[in-house]
């Protein structure tokens, strides 16, 4: 079994004009620990992550958002990562 996992975030997005946005987001997750057999794991999660992204139309129907991601432990276990993202949408 596994204890709960609370996470706290926040966000903020601002459009400069219909299209073209930015936003910015922070979150911590504390706990998730594991217990198998009765046994505790000893592997409660704690986890800081930011990003932010920015999005602009690149046609009437085509437009295109970047984004970062970080996220670090905050525990013994754990993943610390940076992603960069790249994404096209379009509507028909």
């Amino acid at each position: 079994e596994q204890d709960p996992l609370y996470i706290l975030q926040g966000h903020l997005a601002y459009t400069f004009r219909p299209g073209l946005w930015a936003s910015a987001g922070m979150g911590y997750g504390s706990g998730g620990e594991s217990t198998l057999n009765g046994t505790p794991k000893d592997d409660r999660k704690g986890t800081l992550a930011a990003g932010c992204s920015v999005g602009a139309p690149l046609s009437r129907t085509v437009g295109i958002k970047l984004g970062y991601l970080n996220s670090r432990t905050q525990e013994d276990t754990g993943v610390d990562s940076d992603t960069i993202m790249i994404a096209v949408s379009a509507l028909w």
